[in-house]
């Protein structure tokens, strides 16, 4: 597949995972269900880095890796998701320019 299809494909599935979400209504979904979807964003950021980490040169790697834990940090301490998405790039992109 090239690039656009596979854009398309993550699309239309997003897109119908939102519609079937909304077509829901007022229908009770199990407990045990709603503690699992809490730890799909969790599980999503955790495989984007693992794929972003795999591959790459060892240099870039590490500097990935540095805004990683930059990142990690900063959100521990302050608990706001923007923070942390502007430490890391912030991070990333300086050590990339040095190097």
């Amino acid at each position: 597949m090239t690039h656009p299809l596979v854009v398309v494909a993550l699309a239309l599935g997003t897109l119908g995972l939102r519609v079937s979400g909304l077509m829901l209504g007022d229908v009770r979904i199990p407990a045990a269900w709603e503690r699992a979807w809490r730890y799909v964003p969790l599980a999503l950021l955790s495989a984007l880095i693992v794929i972003s980490l795999t591959g790459r040169e060892t240099s870039e790697v590490t500097i990935r890796a540095i805004a990683l834990v930059v990142a990690a940090i900063i959100t521990y301490k302050a608990r706001r998701l923007w923070l942390c998405i502007a430490a890391g790039m912030i991070v990333y992109y300086l050590l990339r320019s040095a190097t």
